[in-house]
């Protein structure tokens, strides 16, 4: 990633991915992306939707829990 900070407002940085990684970047998230679907396919339609239900439940819990973190840094 290259970094770029922006001549009118210095608060802001542009992230831009370089392009001679791109394929890297690219094959790993192919890579990536297939042992996820391997993962999937060894469940039942029904116990995905457990695991679905139970994931945005955690992932509720912990967005909760770290706004009142940011709130008691305020």
């Amino acid at each position: 990633m290259l970094r770029e900070k922006d001549e009118e407002d210095r608060r802001k940085v542009m992230i831009t991915p370089i392009q001679k990684r791109q394929k890297q970047i690219k094959d790993h998230f192919e890579s990536l992306a297939e042992a996820n679907k391997e993962a999937c396919q060894t469940y039942t339609e029904e116990e995905l939707a457990i695991i679905l239900s139970f994931m945005e439940k955690v992932t509720m819990i912990m967005d909760q829990e770290n706004e009142k973190l940011m709130a008691e840094r305020r």
